[in-house]
């Protein structure tokens, strides 16, 4: 794992935990309801998918964006949390473009080449893709950017495993290999 997204996603989830400790948390109910709750949980959150950004950034890859030599995308998987209908997916993408000075903004589009954001998670024990049925993109697809070399927290929600399988390939865009991530409940 690289030590400078170690470090980086440190200082950013003691920021996010020292503004979600001032205004207050929210969490998602058990159910996936998204219902806002003025009790605090074990996790701070970030928007409205309980997230533990206190824990250690799991698996990290660097992929190259299609095209554009020089510029990559570090990301990292902080949880796949498995609800009573819905799963939720963590990732914090951290771009390094080499095309762009540091203080240069990038876009989420522009990290995943393309005109959204549509994770999709392959089980390929049973032969199923789940597709998101909600993105941090949903909204405000140009709207979502981040500092060159910063880190940007995205999520994507999808339909509960219908199998006993909790192990999946997380496919960001065609052009990269899947990702093995294992969900937990």
């Amino acid at each position: 794992m690289r030590q400078p997204l170690v470090r980086t996603v440190a200082l950013v989830a003691a920021a996010v935990v020292a503004a979600g400790l001032a205004a207050g948390c929210t969490s998602k109910d058990e159910e996936g309801g998204g219902k806002e709750s003025s009790q605090s949980s074990d996790s701070p959150t970030l928007g409205a998918w309980e997230v533990d950004l206190t824990k250690t950034v799991g698996q990290v890859e660097e992929f190259e964006i299609p095209g554009q030599p020089g510029d990559t995308v570090e990301i990292g998987v902080l949880s796949l949390k498995v609800y009573d209908k819905v799963q939720v997916l963590n990732l914090v993408l951290t771009p390094h473009f080499a095309s762009r000075s540091r203080d240069s903004s990038v876009w989420l589009w522009e990290m995943v080449d393309g005109p959204g954001f549509f994770p999709q998670l392959i089980d390929r024990e049973n032969l199923k893709i789940y597709s998101a049925v909600d993105a941090s993109n949903a909204s405000a697809l140009y709207s979502i950017k981040t500092g060159n070399d910063q880190p940007l927290y995205v999520y994507a929600v999808f339909a509960s495993p219908e199998d006993d399988n909790m192990e999946f390939g997380l496919q960001i865009i065609d052009n990269w290999p899947p990702i093995a991530v294992k969900a937990e409940r």
